[in-house]
């Protein structure tokens, strides 16, 4: 849900954020949920929910956030628009790296709508906007995470964003991409189920990946570097994190990653 926008250092959720710099302090793009709710189906989470969302509670909900990431960093509010309900989820808007801002080409058409939004908001405020030429999904921030601190980009495809978009964004962003594929629909975005942390470390969990994925992440981090987590604190979606220095924001975690984190510190 979340995504970073300018990224110097690097840092990395609820209705979606952006990071960027601001004098050395973080800033987060947030939309308001004013438009939220299940209107159509595109993730199995979806399922049986068309029309039950509770509008007022989410809304407190995403007030409790902002209030809480306000404590951390300077927030920005992008507009929302009536017919979009899922454009409170910002992390999916696109790919920000230093001043450049990629678009995000969303699988269902659901979110098309949104892109126009969300690229008048960057050239507004000075980004330069650029298109991926190959074709292909991407789904912005969901998929493509910057490792904090480096110039490596940890890239999910197989469920919304297609493999071969990754190629492009190297070269354009002048980074490294690793590789990771996605085989559970449960968690269509790799923001879902993995979070890069600085210091080289990272949240994730095992499952969500193919073999290949998860022997590459385990021969990349250090155990020591790295918490997998279990099927429990994934399925409350804990990986689904906002990182901001040493803060770690999530919507849920157990005891066991709680005492995990907190010995990072």
């Amino acid at each position: 849900m979340a995504m970073f926008i300018k990224d110097s250092v690097g840092d990395r959720s609820y209705p979606g954020l952006r990071r960027l710099m601001s004098g050395g302090k973080s800033k987060l793009l947030m939309c308001r949920p004013t438009f939220y709710g299940v209107d159509y189906v595109i993730n199995p989470w979806m399922r049986g929910n068309v029309g039950r969302v509770a509008r007022d509670g989410a809304r407190q909900q995403w007030d409790g956030l902002c209030a809480t990431l306000a404590e951390h960093a300077t927030l920005e509010f992008l507009p929302p628009a009536d017919g979009l309900p899922d454009m409170s989820f910002v992390a999916n808007a696109g790919l920000v790296h230093e001043d450049t801002f990629v678009p995000s080409r969303f699988r269902f058409a659901q979110r098309l709508g949104e892109t126009a939004h969300h690229s008048e908001w960057f050239r507004e405020n000075g980004f330069n906007v650029v298109e991926l030429k190959e074709s292909g999904t991407f789904e912005g921030e969901g998929d493509a995470l910057f490792q904090p601190g480096e110039a490596l980009l940890w890239g999910g495809y197989g469920v919304r964003t297609a493999l071969q978009v990754y190629r492009e964004l190297g070269d354009l962003l002048k980074v490294e991409v690793v590789l990771l594929r996605l085989i559970d629909e449960r968690f269509y975005h790799l923001d879902t189920c993995f979070c890069p942390l600085p210091d080289g470390r990272v949240v994730f969990y095992p499952s969500a990946l193919d073999q290949d994925s998860r022997g590459l992440v385990r021969r990349r981090v250090p155990r020591e570097k790295r918490i997998e987590v279990s099927s429990e604190d994934a399925l409350h979606f804990a990986c689904n994190a906002v990182v901001i220095g040493n803060t770690f924001v999530t919507s849920s975690a157990s005891d066991s990653l709680r005492s995990k984190l907190r010995d990072w510190d």
